[in-house]
């Protein structure tokens, strides 16, 4: 099992500071809260602004100043070179493979065309981001000509075969187990495959043959699933498209490309608009959260940090994949192999019983326990999306919902509403998807070896969907991290610039406030808040009021704050709370605060401020 992210008592990372000629380390984890001053004599030559690692001299007194000691020297901060190493450190990331996985490399078989289907006539294409290097899926649509289906599709999801190179119990699938999956950072990737594998022989590059498990599936004109089966082939994908390309083909109706290329696109819109009309009929959740793309120049400085456009182009890779993911789990409950589903629990009574309050202050209200639905959960995200709690609403939203994970118990996919889902699509990039392809492999009796040869491995699922579990969230945890620290760096020239985000969640330490258009996330310090003393509305900590003044703090609602701090080392940004009525900065100024007081008194009686 893999251990927590590791925290070294006597040992942290940071930078260097001098101030009047006295040196201080400034740690790289915000969490961290003692001030560590560097004598002298343990400079080792550290120079201002050095990214060092210090062994601290007295790390279990109980003073709040620290000795640090500089036992080694980065250089410069330089936050595109830095802040993946601090994750990987910080996490234990596995991002180096061992010689016996190298030597297996360079033995690696040919996969022999007659055991496989021949797709390589067929114009598959590759559809991904701008820099994407690896292209595991392929994709294939083509109207169905049969009398009895018309309006449907048939479609041909094309799969890297990753379980040809990496058989089970070798030194490779060790090595990928133990990573679970691939670390995608702003300036690198930590890949779960050697970049042979990952980038070359299980690549579907365009105009060169390559081994794949397909699913072959046929939809109706609601996008139902009438027939699917699943075979090992080769193909030779025609193009290697980018979503922007595919955008401006469906946007121009198809006017700027060979006409070839355009019957291509036209019928992958077409079966992705019959598959979109079988999501909206499941009523899935529309939650839709924004991500960010931190874009780097030539020299690795971040050029700009925006939200990720989402284009019709990749909801139809997204819609192709889910519904390959659909049918590879049902295809496997015909077989007596091992399942490694992909579920999403109901969200917990628990948490539905909290936000109540909230929801009622709305007019608004939810069903109880299994009765709830997305289709409810959307109501209240549609009700919303007009007004100021557009965006705190969706968090509200994905605060309720459960942890999506890995287990060969079925209990069905809640957001997506389905019965049966497992992920099939990706073995590049997550164990997960391998263990499907063995699965299909052994119980389809499929030609060319990579199947299951473990026949215990059934008993070792709960085991390893545990695992995977593990690994995926070190993966988010490590992304986010990194993310982080680009955006602090990103902002750290906009100090005292205002901006208007949202109450992204409520604590002892202050209001936590997010900034969705380049995903920042920061902090306003309770104490900075207007003179109050601040009380929580209810048990779940979703309001914070004063109680001698009108202000009041909700998870989601619209906040004006200013920003004071940003630390690209740590990640870590302060903001100040800015009343937009009143025009005023909140903030600490030596013993007292400077704002426009207002009268406090309660129930007639005086209330004396107290200090903070």
């Amino acid at each position: 099992m893999l251990k927590n992210p590791k925290k070294i008592e006597n040992q942290i990372k940071g930078i260097v500071k001098f101030d009047d000629n006295i040196a201080y380390l400034i740690p790289s984890e915000k969490s961290i809260r003692s001030t560590f001053i560097i004598p002298k004599e343990y400079r080792n030559k550290a120079k201002n602004n050095d990214f060092v690692v210090c062994d601290i001299k007295n790390p279990n007194s109980r003073k709040r100043t620290k000795i640090a000691k500089v036992v080694k020297n980065f250089g410069k901060f330089n936050i595109t070179k830095n802040a993946s190493t601090i994750a990987i450190d910080k996490f234990e990331i596995p991002h180096t493979f061992p010689k016996a996985v190298i030597l297996e490399l360079n033995e690696t078989d040919k996969f022999n065309k007659k055991n496989r289907f021949d797709l390589s006539k067929l114009p598959f294409v590759t559809i991904d981001g701008e820099d994407a290097r690896d292209f595991d899926d392929a994709i294939y649509a083509v109207p169905d000509i049969s009398k009895h289906n018309i309006g449907g599709y048939k479609i041909i999801i094309a799969i890297a075969d990753v379980a040809f190179y990496v058989r089970e119990e070798t030194a490779l699938d060790n090595e990928a187990y133990k990573r679970g999956n691939s670390v995608y950072f702003p300036d690198m990737v930590i890949p779960m495959l050697p970049e042979k594998l990952s980038n070359d022989l299980c690549s579907l590059r365009p105009h060169q043959i390559r081994p794949t498990i397909s699913a072959h599936i046929t939809i109706d004109k609601l996008g139902n699933i009438l027939e699917y089966n699943f075979n090992r082939s080769f193909i030779r994908s025609e193009h290697r498209l980018t979503y922007t390309q595919v955008q401006k083909h469906i946007d121009s109706e198809y006017k700027n490309c060979d006409k070839k290329l355009a019957s291509i696109i036209t019928n992958l819109n077409a079966a992705y608009i019959a598959l979109d009309k079988n999501r909206e009929l499941r009523k899935t959740l529309d939650l839709d959260v924004s991500e960010i793309k931190i874009y780097l120049d030539k020299f690795g400085n971040i050029g700009s940090i925006s939200p990720k456009e989402r284009l019709t182009a990749h909801k139809i890779v997204e819609e192709f994949m889910i519904t390959a993911n659909i049918a590879a789990a049902k295809q496997l409950q015909k077989t007596n192999q091992p399942i490694m589903y992909r579920i999403h629990d109901l969200p917990a009574e628990e948490k539905l019983e909290a936000i109540k309050p909230l929801l009622a202050s709305f007019g608004l209200k939810l069903p109880q326990g299994s009765s709830i639905k997305p289709e409810h959960l959307n109501k209240v995200i549609k009700l919303c999306s007009q007004g100021k709690f557009s965006d705190g609403i969706k968090e509200l939203i994905l605060r309720l919902q459960c942890q999506a994970k890995y287990s060969p118990k079925n209990i069905g996919h809640f957001g997506l509403a389905l019965k049966d889902y497992a992920h099939f699509t990706s073995p590049i990039r997550r164990y997960s998807d391998l263990l499907i392809h063995r699965a299909l492999i052994s119980g389809l009796e499929l030609k060319d070896e990579g199947g299951f040869k473990n026949n215990e491995i059934k008993e070792e699922f709960n085991e390893i969907g545990e695992h995977l579990c593990i690994t995926e969230r070190r993966a988010v945890s490590a992304e986010r991290d990194v993310v982080d620290r680009f955006v602090s760096s990103y902002l750290k020239n906009d100090i005292d610039k205002q901006f208007t985000g949202y109450v992204a969640g409520l604590s002892d330490a202050g209001i936590f406030v997010r900034l969705p258009e380049i995903g920042a996330d920061g902090l306003i310090p309770m104490r900075t808040l207007p003179d109050d003393d601040y009380l929580y509305e209810n048990s779940a900590k979703l309001s914070l009021k004063g109680q001698y003044t009108d202000h009041k703090f909700t998870l989601g609602d619209s906040i004006s704050v200013v920003l004071k701090e940003a630390s690209e080392i740590s990640g870590g940004l302060i903001f100040k709370y800015f009343d937009l009525e009143e025009g005023l900065e909140y903030y600490e100024k030596g013993s007292g605060r400077i704002y426009k007081r207002k009268s406090r008194k309660k129930h007639g009686k005086k209330h004396k401020t107290k200090k903070r």
